[in-house]
C-alpha cells in the first residue's frame, strides 16, 4: 500500500498543478483546474472518509471562509453567476482535504520539497510541446521576442515559469545544505531554463514578480542575521549576506549585459496602435473605472458595461478582475485570505526558528501576489500551490 506522504504530493502534482498549468493555455482550457481540483477533492474525500478522519477548520479562518462562501452564494442569487461559488467553493476545499491528509504526515519539509520538485516537471513538459504546436494547428519557434510557445499569450508563458522560479528560488535558499547532489543539479537546471522562458516572454509582471522574491531572501537573511540589543546593532555572519547581495547582483548584472531584457524595457515606451498609449498600456484607466463602478455582488458581464462606457480595457489584475465579477464582498474575503497567508508566514518567519518551508511558502505566494497584481491569474498554479502549501504548514497555534 502506497504510503500517504508519496501519495499526497503525487496526486497534488497529477490533479492540480499539471491541470492548473494547461489551463493557461487558452481561455477555453481554464475549465481543467475547476476539474482537476474536485477530482483531487472527490477522490480524497473518499479516503479520509475510510480513514474516518475529520475536517478541522482553524478559528481565524472559520469567519474568513464563512464570509467568502456567503458571499458567493448571495452573488450567484442576484447577479446569477454560479463561478464565484465554484471558484471559492473549490479553493476552500482544497484547503480542508490537504490540510486533514498532511496531518498524518510528520516531514513536512520534505513533503514541500516533493511537490516543489513535482511541480518543477511542467517545465521541460511545457517547454517541449511549445516549440511545435501541430495538435493546436500551429508551428513556434523560439525567440526572445514575446515567446509564447505552449501557451496563447506571452504573460501566460511568463507567469508560469515565474512560479517555478518563485518556488526553486526558495527551496534552494533554505534546503541548499539538505538537498542531495542530484537533486540541486534538476532545481538548477530547471531554473536555468526558466529564466531563459521568462525573459523570451517580455512579461514585465512576471519578471517583476522573481525580482521582488530575490529581495525579499536577502530581507529575510538581513532579519536572520541582524540583532538589536541594548540600542545597538549587530550583525552575525556578515559574509553570508555579502554573498547573496552580490549574487543577486551579479545575475541582474548579466541578464541586462547580454541584451535579455531589451524587448521587455521596449514595451514600456512602444506606443499601441489602439487607444492604449500610456506605460501601464491602459491598466490603470482600466483599473480606476472598475474601482469607480464597483457593486456588491459584481457584475454578470462586466466587459459589455465597460465597453458600453466607452472603456475598452479592463481586467488585468486578479484582484481587479475578481472586484468586476464576483462584486466587493466577496473579493474582500478572498483579498483578506491572500493578506493572512502572507501575514502569517512573515510572522512565522521573524518568530519561528525552523521557518524553512514556511520560507519556501511565502516567496511562492509573494511571488503570485505580485504577478497577480498585473495579470488576472485565478486558475493557475501560483494560487492553487500556495493554498497546498498553507494547508500544511497552517497549523492550529496561530499566535
Amino acid at each position: 500500500m502506497i504510503k500517504i506522504s508519496n501519495y499526497l504530493p503525487l496526486s497534488i502534482v497529477l490533479f492540480v498543478i499539471f491541470p492548473s498549468v494547461l489551463s493557461m493555455q487558452d481561455g477555453h482550457w481554464t475549465i481543467l483546474t475547476g476539474i482537476g481540483i474536485f477530482s483531487f477533492v472527490f477522490i480524497n474525500l473518499i479516503l479520509i472518509l475510510s480513514k474516518k478522519l475529520y475536517f478541522n477548520i482553524p478559528y481565524p479562518l472559520t469567519i474568513l471562509f464563512f464570509g467568502l462562501l456567503i458571499s458567493s452564494l448571495i452573488s450567484f442569487l442576484i447577479v446569477g453567476k454560479l463561478r464565484p461559488v465554484i471558484n471559492y467553493g473549490a479553493l476552500v476545499l482544497l484547503f480542508l482535504v490537504v490540510r486533514t491528509l498532511s496531518s498524518q504526515i510528520r516531514d513536512l519539509d520534505r513533503l514541500i520539497i516533493n511537490i516543489v520538485f513535482g511541480a518543477c516537471l511542467a517545465v521541460p513538459l511545457v517547454m517541449l510541446i511549445g516549440i511545435d504546436k501541430p495538435f493546436l494547428g500551429e508551428n513556434t519557434s523560439f525567440t526572445f521576442y514575446r515567446f509564447r510557445g505552449f501557451f496563447s499569450n506571452a504573460n501566460s508563458m511568463g507567469m508560469f515559469v515565474a512560479f517555478t522560479m518563485h518556488m526553486i528560488i526558495g527551496v534552494l535558499y533554505v534546503f541548499k545544505n539538505s538537498l542531495s547532489r542530484l537533486s540541486k543539479i534538476y532545481f538548477y537546471l530547471i531554473f536555468f531554463l526558466s529564466t531563459i522562458f521568462l525573459l523570451a516572454s517580455n512579461s514585465r509582471s512576471a519578471i517583476l514578480s522573481v525580482i521582488v522574491v530575490l529581495g525579499a531572501v536577502l530581507v529575510i537573511e538581513l532579519f536572520k542575521r541582524i540583532k538589536f540589543s541594548n540600542g545597538k546593532i549587530y550583525f552575525s555572519n556578515l559574509r553570508s549576506i555579502l554573498r547573496l547581495f552580490s549574487l543577486i547582483i551579479l545575475f541582474c548584472v548579466i541578464i541586462y549585459w547580454t541584451g535579455a531584457l531589451d524587448n521587455t524595457i521596449e514595451k514600456f515606451f512602444i506606443k499601441r496602435l489602439t487607444v492604449v498609449t500610456d506605460i501601464s498600456d491602459g491598466r490603470i484607466s482600466g483599473w480606476l473605472f472598475a474601482i469607480k463602478n464597483w457593486n456588491w455582488f459584481g457584475y454578470f458581464d462586466f466587459v459589455e458595461f465597460a465597453e458600453l462606457n466607452g472603456m475598452l480595457r479592463v481586467g488585468h489584475s486578479t484582484w481587479i478582475s475578481h472586484l468586476n465579477n464576483f462584486g466587493l464582498s466577496a473579493t474582500f474575503f478572498f483579498i483578506f485570505w491572500i493578506l493572512f497567508m502572507l501575514y502569517w508566514a512573515w510572522r512565522q518567519i521573524r518568530t519561528e526558528k525552523d521557518s524553512s518551508s514556511v520560507i519556501v511558502f511565502f516567496l511562492t505566494l509573494l511571488g503570485f501576489f505580485i504577478n497577480a497584481s498585473f495579470q488576472t491569474a485565478t486558475s493557475t498554479p501560483g494560487l492553487a500551490t500556495s493554498i497546498i502549501m498553507f494547508a500544511i504548514l497552517f497549523k492550529k497555534k496561530f499566535l
